[in-house]
């Protein structure tokens, strides 16, 4: 295990957690909302260690984090509107669009959905940017358990099975994101988290999209 304490978004400190996730690595990320377990979306062996890690069903997709927006075309066939995306992002909003067919199995929904953030939090930014791709993420907890927001308390129940865990302190306030579905007329919010999102708005900023459902 090696463990990097981050202070801030220099390149040279994060440098550890983008050459693991550059080789295959699981590494352990603050973001937007709470901790989550992080990974390349094309290593499916690192996917399936997170899965082993959590204990988590295999049915259950994980979700993706893109450092910049050009990285949709590549995921979905439908990417969200200007409006859409100046309304949502960047920050702790999780949207459901349809997949592409030829995305790993792991990123798919039983619906043909994937789920996409575009993250706000500096460090997290950095550490995208610096790699170039996209990554999974998923909350650190046992399958059905609550997620740990605490480094120390992850490193003590996680940190043999983790490759790379990035510190920026605990954070016992934070809540999961926002969750959205666009693929459905009228959108639906499939979990609240800490944005509130007025689905009027939405629904207006959707409204003239000829790629809208």
């Amino acid at each position: 295990m090696f463990h990097c304490v981050v202070e801030s978004t220099d390149s040279a400190t994060l440098l550890p957690a983008i050459h693991a996730l550059r080789s295959g690595a699981v590494v352990m990320l603050p973001t937007d909302t709470i901790y989550g377990l992080s990974a390349r979306i094309d290593r499916p062996r690192a996917l399936q260690r997170i899965r082993e890690i959590k204990g988590r069903q295999e049915m259950a997709p994980f979700l993706v984090l893109i450092p910049r927006l050009e990285e949709l075309a590549a995921l979905t066939t439908r990417p969200p509107s200007q409006a859409v995306v100046d309304l949502l992002w960047p920050g702790p909003v999780t949207v459901l669009l349809p997949a592409r067919d030829n995305l790993p199995a792991p990123l798919v929904g039983p619906q043909g959905t994937v789920a996409v953030r575009w993250p706000a939090t500096p460090l997290v930014l950095a550490i995208l940017e610096g790699l170039g791709l996209p990554i999974v993420s998923t909350s650190i907890n046992r399958s059905g358990g609550p997620p740990l927001l605490e480094p120390a308390a992850i490193a003590r129940e996680f940190g043999a099975a983790i490759d790379v865990l990035v510190d920026s302190g605990p954070t016992p306030d934070a809540v999961a994101s926002t969750v959205i579905d666009l693929t459905r007329d009228p959108p639906v919010i499939v979990r609240q988290g800490g944005r509130r999102i007025d689905l009027g708005e939405l629904e207006a900023a959707m409204e003239g999209d000829p790629t809208a459902p």
